[in-house]
């Protein structure tokens, strides 16, 4: 009987390390650790739901030790985790560790078309971020938030590979493209990141006074802060990403005179309490890209990278649930569910529970999915005319794309080109008149280019 209060994921969840799947050599490194009764900093990094922070916890569980857990995502900024972890890190305790476990520890990002303001200040002009040069460092000036005066600053481009983003259009008609949980500045510099912002909320904005006073002073200009609101919020697709670490103050400004937070600096920060604190305090950091953690923390940790379990084993987990919980199943659609999801098992867990009624699942959602699978024979085929017969969510449907493109060709270049055509006619259709051409015409693009 199922438990309506419990959520699968957490009744399934492994309790302890002979419960989890692992390849052989991972799972007898963290033995050892456990035997050794402790730990070296860790840097889980794999996709989402393949189980990185259940081992985290398990660890914690395991050893002897102290723990707090922040997801780097939902905490308000470099100084909180500072904070947080510094007082963490100097209470006394009678335990032989004290672990801080941060998790999503990625870093957030902008548009590699969004222009910034560089240069010193008495010579200033914008430059877009994918112009730069990845870790090249150059004059990017920054606000000083206790002063409020901007100061000449120091900043190189981070490459952050490709991510999410939303459109944030204010209420003069001004836009700004950025990841989900990327900070801007509210009210008394408060940092809030763009899933949280609402539609009437207003962010910070230097522009009439600093693009004012900035070229024509030497010395540090005074700048009036204003509050502009937020007119529109409205998710795009997925881009390459791109962020500025800062030397000395935590922002920049855009080149449309929003002033931004840097949340790739609150990496520097952690890698300072890391080496501080190293006595008796261990960090174990989870991500899913490892492209965007700074090297200089990924030198500091054992690396443990996670490996998409095989499609048979992930079948076995998802029946044992289906057994335990004595539901009815077809085992052909649950082929179908770890395709769709694949390699997220915790997605797939709480579509089972989503999908049971009165003890029996059902996969709602095979048709689309039979669709997508018959998109790709259309594409390889070049078939156009059947391809806009389909019944299709087109946003869905790029994303499957993008996720898929190695289905596609198995030229890398081409996988290349392609991702990023569909990043751009998934952009198009936030706006486009007619989805359905917008779509057709990316398909046909696709299929122009493995043609080259």
């Amino acid at each position: 009987m199922i438990d309506k209060n419990q959520l699968f994921v957490e009744k399934y969840r492994p309790k302890a390390l002979n419960e989890l799947v692992l390849e052989s050599n991972t799972k007898e490194m963290l033995e050892k650790f456990l035997q050794d009764g402790g730990i070296p900093h860790l840097l889980l990094a794999g996709n989402v739901g393949c189980g990185k922070t259940t081992i985290a916890k398990i660890l914690l569980k395991e050893l002897d030790c102290d723990s707090i857990t922040l997801n780097a995502s939902d905490e308000r900024g470099i100084d909180t985790v500072r904070n947080k972890i510094k007082q963490f890190a100097m209470m006394s305790s009678f335990k032989k560790w004290k672990i801080v476990l941060l998790d999503e520890a990625d870093a957030m990002c902008l548009t590699g078309d969004t222009e910034i303001v560089v240069g010193s200040l008495n010579n200033l002009s914008l430059r877009r971020l994918s112009g730069l040069k990845n870790g090249r460092k150059i004059m990017i000036p920054s606000v000083n938030i206790e002063t409020k005066k901007v100061e000449n600053d120091i900043g190189c481009l981070v490459d952050s590979g490709m991510v999410k983003f939303y459109e944030v259009e204010l209420e003069d008609g001004r836009k700004i493209r950025a990841s989900s949980k990327h900070p801007f500045f509210t009210n008394d510099f408060v940092e809030v990141k763009v899933c949280d912002l609402k539609v009437g909320d207003s962010i910070i904005d230097v522009s009439e006074d600093f693009f004012k006073k900035c070229p024509d002073v030497e010395c540090h200009p005074n700048v009036k802060m204003k509050l502009i609101k937020i007119k529109s919020i409205k998710k795009l697709g997925i881009e390459r990403a791109y962020n500025i670490s800062m030397e000395k103050n935590h922002n920049f400004i855009l080149g449309n005179g929003i002033l931004t937070h840097n949340t790739i600096d609150a990496q520097f920060v952690l890698r300072n309490l890391m080496e501080t604190y190293a006595g008796h305090t261990r960090f174990i950091l989870t991500c899913n890209y490892l492209n965007k953690i700074i090297e200089p923390i990924r030198s500091r940790c054992q690396l443990i990278e996670f490996n998409n379990l095989q499609r048979k084993r992930i079948c076995v987990i998802l029946c044992y649930i289906f057994e335990k919980e004595k539901i009815k199943y077809d085992l052909d659609e649950v082929l179908l569910l770890i395709d769709m999801y694949y390699p997220d098992i915790r997605s797939m867990v709480n579509t089972i529970q989503l999908y049971t009624f009165a003890s029996v699942w059902a996969l709602r959602n095979v048709k689309s999915f039979r669709n997508f699978e018959q998109l790709l024979n259309l594409i390889k085929k070049g078939d156009l005319k059947n391809i806009r017969e389909l019944d299709l969510d087109y946003t869905e449907s790029y994303k499957y794309l993008f996720d898929n493109v190695d289905e596609i060709t198995e030229n890398y270049d081409k996988r290349v080109a392609l991702s990023l055509e569909i990043a751009e006619f998934l952009y198009r259709d936030t706006f486009i008149a007619d989805k359905g051409i917008n779509f057709a015409a990316c398909c046909l693009k696709i299929i122009e280019k493995l043609k080259e």
